[in-house]
């Protein structure tokens, strides 16, 4: 996870780069502030849960279709 942060007096914005799965479990974990853009980058296994999630949330709506 990157996290883009404006700092007053500087030109260009600041990178925080923070583990999101670090975050979970509690060993790492950045505060956000107003005005920051938080950043995840989508992997391979994000694509995986994605499509899975896709699927069953298709699957379930169209089996509880009352008429």
């Amino acid at each position: 996870v990157m996290i883009r942060r404006h700092v007053p007096g500087q030109a260009e914005p600041v990178t925080i780069v923070a583990s999101l799965r670090q975050a979970i479990d509690g060993k790492d974990n950045v505060l956000l502030a107003p005005g920051d853009t938080v950043m995840v980058r989508q992997t391979p296994a994000t694509v995986v849960v994605d499509a899975v999630r896709t699927f069953f949330h298709v699957g379930i709506g169209s089996t509880f279709t009352p008429f």
